[in-house]
């Protein structure tokens, strides 16, 4: 029933009957093509590194892929929007079918013609499961790519190859085949939700990444508070990302006075823009 109805939400979507809210995140929310955050910063990279079990944001299923190649093994991807559990497997398929360059093209091109190329689509979709399967089909075989890639389904964001290969390590030439070795050697377990109150706390990980979800918690202290009774295994990490980090931090005595002891640890990430950051905290032995 729910595959029905989200398949018939994405159709009103490309159709044009329905326009997702650019902002707002909800159950059909905007997907994210490409991460955004720069996780090939060797920061990020140190602490996503050998934490085998860990819990992500769903969000463009980069998260995802980078902590397979990183030493994941057991990973619960978790996203409020019901459609990123079909892009992430989208990618999942078409990084056991395609080559480095056409994937990378497939996902982030800025020619028409090859960005969710049908073509390419076809080669991809005998590695889908069922229901990502019937989800895709549903719309690459009723409406062709522009009118996919025009539509609110996707957020209206800047994205290109550059990008997508800068902010991705698993795209380093030798790291993708690489992670699709590993692929058929890992748990992922897909769940709808939103992550305040649908975590599993039966269950305790060495990594919970929550992307950029501080972004959009305007309390906090309540987000303080959130992450400090997370389900974290002995020396277990939670990661926020922080975008426009002289914005967002330096300048609020809020979020210094908040995080500001000793389980917390903050890490500036220069790049073109700017600099964001990546707060980490650990828990206590």
């Amino acid at each position: 029933m729910n595959l029905n109805n989200d398949i018939i939400k994405a159709q009103e979507i490309v159709s044009g009957k329905y326009n997702a809210p650019p902002v707002l995140f909800n159950s059909y929310s905007r997907l994210y093509r490409i991460t955004n955050e720069l996780i090939s910063d060797k920061k990020y990279i140190e602490v996503l590194k050998n934490k085998r079990v860990i819990f992500t944001i769903t969000a463009s299923g980069d998260q995802l892929l980078n902590s397979i190649l990183l030493g994941s093994r057991d990973i619960t991807c978790m996203d409020i929007n019901r459609f990123a559990k079909y892009y992430a497997k989208l990618k999942i398929a078409a990084l056991k079918t395609l080559k480095r360059l056409e994937y990378i093209s497939f996902f982030a091109s800025s020619i028409d013609e090859k960005l969710l190329s049908y073509k390419v689509y076809e080669k991809i979709r005998k590695e889908l499961d069922c229901e990502s399967l019937f989800f895709w089909d549903s719309l690459f075989n009723y409406f062709d790519n522009n009118k996919i890639n025009e539509s609110s389904l996707f957020i209206d964001a800047i994205f290109n190859e550059e990008m997508m290969r800068k902010n991705n390590p698993y795209l380093v030439f030798g790291n993708y085949k690489e992670l699709r070795r590993k692929l058929d050697k890992v748990n992922i377990i897909f769940q709808d939700g939103n992550v305040y109150n649908k975590i599993n706390n039966d269950k305790e990980y060495d990594l919970i990444n929550l992307s950029n979800i501080i972004g959009f918690n305007f309390n906090k202290k309540e987000y303080k508070k959130f992450i400090e009774h997370l389900p974290l295994k002995k020396k277990g990490i939670v990661l926020s990302y922080i975008f426009g980090y002289h914005l967002s931090w330096q300048g609020n005595i809020e979020m210094q006075e908040l995080f500001s002891n000793n389980n917390y640890n903050l890490s500036i990430i220069e790049r073109d823009r700017g600099a964001d950051s990546i707060l980490v905290y650990k828990k206590k032995n």
